[in-house]
């Protein structure tokens, strides 16, 4: 027998989930890189603490699980925080390819369904110019790096 503690012991999440993963390996390698973006890094502690604050962000706002978050950003850490955050929140990841046209964002993003859309800093105007047109409705758009949520 070993003294080594299993997954089920390990986790409250059910065995084989995502969410299961990101709390794992938060447990098992604290310190560790989980992700690296240019010269940001993050350990698997950093990203799950930053998933359940966002989950807890999200929640407070109304978010429930099976709702659909948008994505509208280039790579960067914070994509990885929400796609940990839908994951382990049980949300549902939206993302939208930032070359597209805007007339092509408001379809595939009204499309979507999504009541929340995260946006890159550099792509706040493209999202601002379809909300003025009113061409999409969002309960929030939040703002990697700018802060949650952006009215």
């Amino acid at each position: 027998m070993t003294d080594r503690l299993t997954l089920r012991e390990l986790s409250r999440y059910e065995l084989g989930t995502f969410a299961d993963i990101i709390y794992r390996n938060a447990l098992l390698h604290p310190g560790d890189e989980a992700f690296v973006c240019g010269s940001q890094r993050i350990t698997f502690s950093q990203f799950n603490d930053r998933v359940n604050r966002l989950i807890q962000g999200l929640r407070s706002s109304g978010v429930k699980k099976g709702d659909v978050i948008g994505i509208l950003s280039w790579n960067c850490l914070e994509y990885a925080d929400v796609y940990g955050a839908a994951m382990k929140g049980g949300f549902i990841a939206s993302p939208f390819n930032p070359r597209l046209h805007e007339d092509e964002l408001e379809y595939l993003i009204n499309y979507s369904e999504a009541n929340t859309l995260f946006v890159g800093p550099d792509l706040l105007a493209v999202v601002d110019s379809l909300r003025h047109r009113r061409r999409i409705s969002h309960r929030a758009v939040c703002s990697f790096r700018l802060g949650f949520p952006r009215p």
